[in-house]
């Protein structure tokens, strides 16, 4: 009866005029099944891009739809949809995976028509994403030699144009111009994984072997950045596992926005494992951040980089808390940079940085801060570092001249016993002012080169080199991490 029914259908799927679809969107029926206001899509054990971009256009055309993907590999290349609202779903991280295409996908040409490098994104979207996995399905993500990409003097070209798991942005395509008006957003990331082979992990070399990013918000690409843009709404991932790509969760161009990466209960936080950088909030304006509950195992650059750096934002207020972040081997623990004051914008990020667990082994520090009236407090560091907690400021690079101090800082009860310092367990730099340091422990260092700053229950150290030779040796690394360039294409420069 089935054989029967089958030889007389349409060889297409075409959804119905009625209700809130588009007739003229058309897909294999194969492999993709309509049920009010459900699309299943189906695996084909080949190049399934055309009907998960068929099923996508389909639930597009409806005011609110589910994608449903069920157990098993699905091989695609680029997938889009503008004006999405609903959920993309598999049937569980361990059972639906998205891939891929075998043999590497056209990166040149994607970037040339749309703009981005993303193989699931979403443009003024409403969506939840979960219960699935996506990764290289072949040994490279791009056809392209890596090589190909670098085309800048400095050899960071490649970063523009490494690919990504998922997306959100204005919208879809490359534009003339750059969009004034700020567009509504919502993505949503529930127990999703984003995993490739991240190969010997060198943070000045290119490699191709793998992700780049795993769930990120930016800007509509133009023929330059739309510093202007904005997304406004939400961008929350929690449950999700991240392991070997360069950069895990980027909140960048959020607008009056939320941005919730993990959460207070055990399963709301995400995991990553040996990654370059686990969570990141850049270049955003007057928007809230929280960052709390995650496991961070072997991360490489930074666990936390947070960074205000963009002429037309406003002030983004940062909770970073109860992490575990371990493994740091070239970075901070966490970073927390304000450059608003450099650019004459005023304070664009305040931060809160509180009951971490951060093990870090290497030339630099457990937390690192500049701006203003920010707090550390009640953070475990552990481990071989220049210093458990630095704070800096804006200084001029060749003479170190001071531009705008850090000042206003809270700093009290962390935990320093397990820091083996080659400076001191807290670093108070010359362009620091009017600062708090409260130790838990009277054995804590403390290291003040700073302005009118306040040291209390700490053992103060004097300077045993002159500053200018400390400086040389810090700091000249220190501004060599914090230039690191990451995905500019979106990040306001």
């Amino acid at each position: 009866m089935f054989a029967i029914v089958a030889m007389v259908a349409s060889a297409v799927l075409v959804a119905p005029a009625a209700g809130t679809t588009d007739p003229a969107v058309e897909c294999d029926h194969q492999y993709v099944k309509v049920h009010d206001n459900t699309v299943k899509v189906l695996p084909t054990g080949g190049d399934d891009t055309e009907n998960l971009q068929c099923a996508l256009d389909l639930a597009t055309s409806m005011s609110w739809a589910k994608v449903k993907l069920i157990a098993g590999d699905y091989h695609t290349s680029f997938l889009e949809a503008e004006g999405f609202h609903g959920v993309f779903k598999g049937a569980g991280r361990e059972k639906t995976t998205i891939l891929t295409l075998p043999d590497g996908l056209d990166c040149v040409t994607r970037l040339d028509e749309a703009g981005d490098l993303f193989l699931l994104t979403f443009g003024g979207s409403d969506v939840v994403i979960k219960g699935l996995t996506i990764g290289v399905g072949g040994e490279a993500p791009c056809t392209e030699p890596r090589d190909g990409f670098i085309d800048d003097e400095e050899g960071y070209g490649y970063l523009d144009r490494s690919i990504g798991a998922i997306y959100a942005t204005q919208k879809i395509g490359v534009s003339e111009t750059c969009p004034t008006d700020t567009v509504d957003f919502r993505m949503r990331v529930y127990g999703v994984a984003v995993e490739s082979v991240l190969p010997d992990f060198d943070a000045q070399v290119v490699e191709w072997d793998n992700f780049f990013t795993g769930v990120a918000s930016g800007r509509l690409f133009a023929e330059f950045a739309c510093v202007e843009s904005w997304l406004r709404g939400d961008l929350i991932v929690r449950g999700s596992h991240f392991e070997g790509i360069r950069w895990g969760v980027i909140a960048n161009s959020t607008h009056d926005s939320t941005v919730l990466f993990g959460g207070p209960k055990p399963w709301q936080g995400n995991t990553f494992s040996d990654v370059g950088v686990g969570a990141a909030v850049a270049a955003t304006s007057d928007t809230q951040a929280f960052v709390k509950g995650n496991h961070m195992d072997n991360v490489h650059w930074w666990g936390v980089y947070l960074l205000g750096t963009d002429l037309n934002a406003g002030l983004t207020t940062s909770t970073v808390a109860k992490n575990h972040i371990v493994g740091i081997d070239t970075a901070d623990g966490i970073g927390s940079l304000d450059f608003g004051p450099e650019l004459g914008v005023g304070p664009l990020l305040q931060s809160t940085i509180a009951y971490n667990t951060i093990e870090v082994n290497s030339d630099f520090n457990g937390v690192y801060a500049i701006g203003t009236d920010g707090k550390i407090v009640g953070n475990r560091i552990s481990g071989e570092m220049w210093s458990g907690i630095m704070l800096d400021g804006i200084f001029d690079e060749e003479t170190f001249e001071v531009i705008y101090p850090t000042t206003g800082w809270y700093v009290a009860r962390n935990n320093l016993k397990q820091v083996e310092p080659f400076g001191a367990d807290i670093w108070l730099w010359n362009s620091t002012a009017q600062n708090t340091v409260i130790c838990r422990c009277r054995h804590d260092t403390v290291m003040d080169l700073g302005v009118d700053n306040t040291i209390v229950h700490c053992d103060v150290l004097p300077p045993e080199e002159p500053v200018d030779t400390l400086q040389s040796i810090d700091r000249a690394m220190t501004r060599t991490l914090k230039a690191l360039p990451y995905p500019q294409m979106r990040f306001g420069y």
